[in-house]
């Protein structure tokens, strides 16, 4: 039987013939293109996004001044989590806050560390943790009515004050 086993592969081993180059897939590296602007250009972005972070500050201080009124009544620490942690333990957390009744809970994510080439602006945070936890809020519906960024006191830029939807 092993003779026929090795019979068998070489008859199949001879029929093989190999890929003609020509039927290759070649990637071409795509030339990047580099926009220049002029000096005028420039400032104007960066006024437009200053102004844009100062209103984006003040609709958030807003919204916190609304979560200021109602008490928190629980609170999760997310720090040095990884995404797939952080997300099994929100959903964790926000199904139990729902059946116990809490409405107002802080989720704290801590700022997050810039990188090197990047400096560091105290109006917006570049956590990777803080950010996905609003990409979470918005993508669960289910649990979150709304949320805001944290007063000073609560953890600012690294926390946040959200409103857990009420379970029927």
């Amino acid at each position: 039987m092993i003779d026929d086993d090795a019979e068998l592969w070489n008859a199949v081993k001879n029929k093989i013939k190999p890929i003609k180059k020509k039927n290759r897939v070649v990637v071409l590296s795509r030339p990047v293109h580099i926009m220049v602007l002029s000096e005028s250009d420039m400032l104007e972005r960066i006024a437009f996004q200053q102004t844009f972070n100062q209103r984006l500050l003040k609709t958030q201080k807003e919204a916190a001044s609304a979560f200021k009124k109602k008490q928190i009544q629980a609170r999760i620490d997310l720090h040095g989590m990884t995404c797939a942690k952080a997300e099994q333990k929100l959903q964790h957390f926000f199904v139990k806050a729902a059946c116990i009744g809490n409405t107002t809970v802080l989720v704290i994510t801590g700022k997050g560390q810039p990188s090197e080439d990047v400096q560091y602006n105290d109006d917006y945070a570049l956590g990777t943790l803080r950010n996905f936890t609003m990409q979470w809020f918005d993508r669960n519906p289910q649990w979150v009515v709304s949320y805001a960024q944290a007063l000073n006191k609560d953890g600012g830029l690294g926390a946040f004050y959200v409103h857990v939807r009420r379970q029927k």
